[in-house]
């Protein structure tokens, strides 16, 4: 079984961007670095530096990016330097123009490319196969959907989404936002999701209902026995 936790690391520039890295890097097995949250920073120092598997994600403003100033092309352009500077993975979303994805999956060479989906409110299970299915068919090495529980039976939606693709073969993180997905944020790697995204401090939440890395260790410790 994956039980793996990505940290989702939200900073204002470099310097405090590396601290928290490197306070992460005993909590988890992945970091994400979240550029959009960024004023400044420095991609190659990050890349560089990460002790741990860096997934380079600048998040687009109609998927909950902070960012809410840069344009499309400019965006693109900070993920194909994060590949061409050897970044582990980037995330991109499905969602972004087809010439523009295209340029980083023609040039992602060694990086492993997440094509992910964000879905803030209830969707309809028909709804996230059509776009699981799209993801891989797009050319995702990873592909990644997160939708919003408004209640319990809804994470079950993700996570039989999981355990589908990964029968399939295809590597899936599926999991559900808001306070009633926190337990598929918690158990999708149990069903095949490669790794569950956590915070590093509770103020520091990266989406609705996520938890930091901290308490879930401590469930997953329990569980494990």
């Amino acid at each position: 079984m994956n039980w793996k936790i990505c940290v989702s690391i939200l900073s204002k520039n470099t310097e405090d961007a590396l601290k928290k890295m490197e306070e992460a890097k005993d909590l988890a097995d992945l970091i994400e670095i979240r550029l959009d949250s960024m004023e400044s920073f420095d991609l190659e120092r990050l890349i560089k530096n990460s002790k741990l598997p860096l997934i380079v994600t600048f998040r687009s403003k109609k998927e909950g990016g902070f960012n809410k100033e840069i344009s499309e092309a400019e965006r693109i352009k900070v993920l194909k330097k994060a590949v061409s500077l050897g970044a582990d993975y980037v995330d991109i979303e499905l969602d972004t123009e087809r010439d523009l994805k295209e340029e980083i999956l023609k040039s992602k060479k060694d990086t492993k490319v997440i094509i992910s989906k964000h879905f803030f409110e209830p969707v309809p299970e028909n709804l996230l196969y059509e776009h699981a299915y799209r993801i891989f068919s797009e050319g995702a090495d990873i592909g990644k959907i997160i939708g919003y529980a408004k209640g319990w039976y809804d994470n079950f939606l993700f996570l039989r989404l999981v355990d589908d693709f990964r029968k399939k073969g295809y590597s899936l993180i599926s999991f559900a936002m808001g306070e009633y997905g926190k337990l598929s944020r918690i158990i999708s790697p149990i069903f095949g999701s490669p790794w569950t995204y956590c915070s590093l401090r509770e103020e520091e939440k990266a989406a609705p209902g996520q938890i930091t890395a901290t308490f879930l260790r401590r469930i997953w410790e329990e569980i494990k026995g």
